[in-house]
Protein backbone atom coordinates (compact mmCIF):
# COMPACT_ATOMS: atom_id res chain seq x y z
CA UNK A 1 0.00 0.00 0.00
CA UNK A 2 1.42 3.37 -1.00
CA UNK A 3 0.98 6.00 1.68
CA UNK A 4 -0.26 9.45 0.70
CA UNK A 5 1.74 11.89 2.80
CA UNK A 6 1.26 15.57 3.51
CA UNK A 7 4.49 16.98 4.98
CA UNK A 8 3.53 20.04 7.04
CA UNK A 9 6.45 22.35 7.63
CA UNK A 10 7.93 25.77 7.03
CA UNK A 11 9.25 27.35 3.85
CA UNK A 12 12.36 28.06 5.93
CA UNK A 13 12.95 24.48 7.13
CA UNK A 14 16.25 23.39 5.53
CA UNK A 15 15.50 19.68 6.17
CA UNK A 16 12.15 19.70 4.35
CA UNK A 17 13.48 18.93 0.82
CA UNK A 18 15.52 15.96 2.09
CA UNK A 19 12.52 14.52 3.95
CA UNK A 20 10.30 14.84 0.84
CA UNK A 21 12.99 13.28 -1.36
CA UNK A 22 13.55 10.38 1.07
CA UNK A 23 9.83 9.66 1.44
CA UNK A 24 9.41 9.60 -2.35
CA UNK A 25 12.49 7.40 -2.76
CA UNK A 26 10.82 4.92 -0.39
CA UNK A 27 7.76 4.67 -2.62
CA UNK A 28 5.40 7.07 -0.87
CA UNK A 29 3.20 9.56 -2.70
CA UNK A 30 4.13 12.95 -1.22
CA UNK A 31 2.45 16.33 -1.68
CA UNK A 32 5.11 19.05 -1.82
CA UNK A 33 3.54 22.36 -0.81
CA UNK A 34 6.62 24.24 -2.00
CA UNK A 35 6.28 22.74 -5.46
CA UNK A 36 2.48 23.20 -5.58
CA UNK A 37 2.62 26.81 -4.39
CA UNK A 38 5.91 27.87 -6.00
CA UNK A 39 4.32 30.92 -7.65
CA UNK A 40 2.32 32.04 -4.63
CA UNK A 41 3.35 35.14 -2.71
CA UNK A 42 1.22 37.05 -0.25
CA UNK A 43 -0.11 40.23 -1.82
CA UNK A 44 1.42 43.27 -0.08
CA UNK A 45 -0.37 44.30 3.09
CA UNK A 46 0.59 46.64 5.89
CA UNK A 47 -2.40 46.47 8.21
CA UNK A 48 -4.42 43.74 9.87
CA UNK A 49 -7.49 44.95 7.97
CA UNK A 50 -5.73 44.38 4.61
CA UNK A 51 -4.51 40.97 5.75
CA UNK A 52 -8.01 39.90 6.82
CA UNK A 53 -9.50 41.15 3.56
CA UNK A 54 -6.96 39.06 1.63
CA UNK A 55 -7.71 35.99 3.73
CA UNK A 56 -11.41 36.39 3.10
CA UNK A 57 -11.53 37.49 -0.54
CA UNK A 58 -8.25 37.47 -2.49
CA UNK A 59 -8.46 34.84 -5.29
CA UNK A 60 -4.72 34.01 -5.14
CA UNK A 61 -4.94 33.38 -1.41
CA UNK A 62 -8.11 31.30 -1.88
CA UNK A 63 -6.46 29.17 -4.58
CA UNK A 64 -3.34 28.50 -2.47
CA UNK A 65 -5.49 27.62 0.54
CA UNK A 66 -7.62 25.25 -1.56
CA UNK A 67 -4.55 23.45 -2.94
CA UNK A 68 -3.20 22.79 0.53
CA UNK A 69 -6.56 21.85 2.08
CA UNK A 70 -7.36 19.49 -0.81
CA UNK A 71 -3.99 17.81 -0.26
CA UNK A 72 -4.74 17.46 3.46
CA UNK A 73 -8.09 15.85 2.58
CA UNK A 74 -6.30 13.53 0.11
CA UNK A 75 -3.52 12.31 2.43
CA UNK A 76 -3.72 9.48 4.93
CA UNK A 77 -0.61 10.59 6.87
CA UNK A 78 0.49 14.06 7.92
CA UNK A 79 4.14 14.44 8.93
CA UNK A 80 4.80 17.59 10.95
CA UNK A 81 8.44 18.40 10.20
CA UNK A 82 9.92 20.62 12.90
CA UNK A 83 10.97 23.37 13.19
CA UNK A 84 7.94 25.06 11.69
CA UNK A 85 5.36 27.70 12.40
CA UNK A 86 1.66 28.20 12.96
CA UNK A 87 0.40 27.09 9.56
CA UNK A 88 2.06 23.69 9.75
CA UNK A 89 0.73 23.11 13.26
CA UNK A 90 -2.77 24.07 12.13
CA UNK A 91 -2.44 21.68 9.17
CA UNK A 92 -1.42 18.83 11.49
CA UNK A 93 -4.38 19.55 13.77
CA UNK A 94 -6.77 19.61 10.79
CA UNK A 95 -5.35 16.27 9.60
CA UNK A 96 -5.74 14.72 13.05
CA UNK A 97 -9.32 15.96 13.40
CA UNK A 98 -10.11 14.34 10.03
CA UNK A 99 -8.85 10.90 11.05
CA UNK A 100 -5.36 11.03 9.52
CA UNK A 101 -2.32 9.58 11.23
CA UNK A 102 -0.02 12.37 12.43
CA UNK A 103 3.71 11.87 12.93
CA UNK A 104 5.72 14.64 14.56
CA UNK A 105 9.29 14.58 13.23
CA UNK A 106 11.45 16.40 15.74
CA UNK A 107 14.65 17.93 14.40
CA UNK A 108 17.45 16.02 16.12
CA UNK A 109 19.79 18.99 15.66
CA UNK A 110 17.29 21.42 17.18
CA UNK A 111 17.45 22.36 20.86
CA UNK A 112 15.01 20.42 23.04
CA UNK A 113 11.92 22.53 23.78
CA UNK A 114 9.38 20.30 25.54
CA UNK A 115 5.76 21.17 24.81
CA UNK A 116 2.88 19.38 26.46
CA UNK A 117 0.28 20.28 23.84
CA UNK A 118 1.74 18.11 21.05
CA UNK A 119 -0.49 15.45 22.60
CA UNK A 120 -3.50 17.34 21.16
CA UNK A 121 -2.47 16.11 17.72
CA UNK A 122 -3.79 12.71 18.79
CA UNK A 123 -7.35 14.04 19.03
CA UNK A 124 -8.55 12.14 15.96
CA UNK A 125 -8.87 8.40 15.37
CA UNK A 126 -5.83 8.24 13.04
CA UNK A 127 -3.31 8.14 15.87
CA UNK A 128 -0.20 10.09 16.82
CA UNK A 129 3.45 9.05 16.72
CA UNK A 130 6.75 10.81 17.30
CA UNK A 131 10.07 10.36 15.49
CA UNK A 132 13.48 11.94 15.95
CA UNK A 133 15.09 10.80 12.70
CA UNK A 134 14.14 10.05 9.12
CA UNK A 135 15.03 6.38 9.70
CA UNK A 136 12.63 6.22 12.64
CA UNK A 137 9.95 7.91 10.52
CA UNK A 138 10.45 5.37 7.72
CA UNK A 139 10.16 2.53 10.25
CA UNK A 140 6.86 3.91 11.57
CA UNK A 141 5.50 4.26 8.04
CA UNK A 142 6.57 0.70 7.14
CA UNK A 143 4.75 -0.64 10.22
CA UNK A 144 1.65 1.35 9.26
CA UNK A 145 1.77 -0.06 5.73
CA UNK A 146 2.04 -3.62 7.04
CA UNK A 147 -0.94 -3.15 9.40
CA UNK A 148 -3.03 -1.60 6.63
CA UNK A 149 -2.10 -4.36 4.19
CA UNK A 150 -3.00 -7.06 6.75
CA UNK A 151 -6.34 -5.36 7.43
CA UNK A 152 -7.14 -5.17 3.71
CA UNK A 153 -6.20 -8.83 3.26
CA UNK A 154 -8.26 -9.81 6.31
CA UNK A 155 -11.31 -8.05 4.86
CA UNK A 156 -10.82 -9.84 1.56
CA UNK A 157 -10.31 -13.20 3.29
CA UNK A 158 -13.51 -12.68 5.28
CA UNK A 159 -15.45 -12.02 2.07
CA UNK A 160 -13.98 -15.07 0.31
CA UNK A 161 -14.66 -17.32 3.31
CA UNK A 162 -18.43 -16.81 3.02
CA UNK A 163 -18.40 -15.48 6.60
CA UNK A 164 -16.65 -18.56 8.01
CA UNK A 165 -14.08 -17.37 10.61
CA UNK A 166 -12.00 -20.57 10.50
CA UNK A 167 -11.79 -20.49 6.70
CA UNK A 168 -11.02 -16.75 6.79
CA UNK A 169 -8.05 -17.39 9.11
CA UNK A 170 -6.82 -20.19 6.81
CA UNK A 171 -7.06 -17.93 3.74
CA UNK A 172 -5.26 -15.09 5.48
CA UNK A 173 -2.46 -17.40 6.60
CA UNK A 174 -2.06 -18.66 3.01
CA UNK A 175 -1.51 -15.09 1.84
CA UNK A 176 0.74 -13.86 4.64
CA UNK A 177 3.37 -15.07 7.07
CA UNK A 178 1.06 -14.42 10.04
CA UNK A 179 0.84 -17.04 12.77
CA UNK A 180 -2.56 -18.44 13.73
CA UNK A 181 -3.11 -16.02 16.64
CA UNK A 182 -2.10 -12.98 14.57
CA UNK A 183 -4.35 -14.04 11.68
CA UNK A 184 -7.24 -14.73 14.05
CA UNK A 185 -6.80 -11.28 15.65
CA UNK A 186 -6.74 -9.66 12.19
CA UNK A 187 -9.96 -11.43 11.20
CA UNK A 188 -11.61 -10.44 14.49
CA UNK A 189 -10.92 -6.77 13.71
CA UNK A 190 -12.81 -6.90 10.40
CA UNK A 191 -15.86 -8.84 11.57
CA UNK A 192 -19.21 -7.07 11.40
CA UNK A 193 -20.11 -5.63 14.83
CA UNK A 194 -22.86 -8.24 15.40
CA UNK A 195 -20.62 -11.22 14.53
CA UNK A 196 -18.49 -13.24 16.97
CA UNK A 197 -15.26 -14.81 15.65
CA UNK A 198 -15.59 -17.99 17.69
CA UNK A 199 -16.68 -20.92 15.48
Amino acid sequence: MTLKIYPASSWANAHYPDVVRTLRANGHCVFDFREANSGFRWPPCSTWREYIRQLESDPLVAAAFKRDRDALDWCNVCVLILPCGRSAHLEAMYASAHGKLVVVLFGAAEPLRPDLMYLLLGVGPGGLHFATSIDQLLGLLAALQARKQNRDLAEHAWTLSNSDPVRAVEILREWTNLGFNEAFAAIEKVLPPDRDAAP
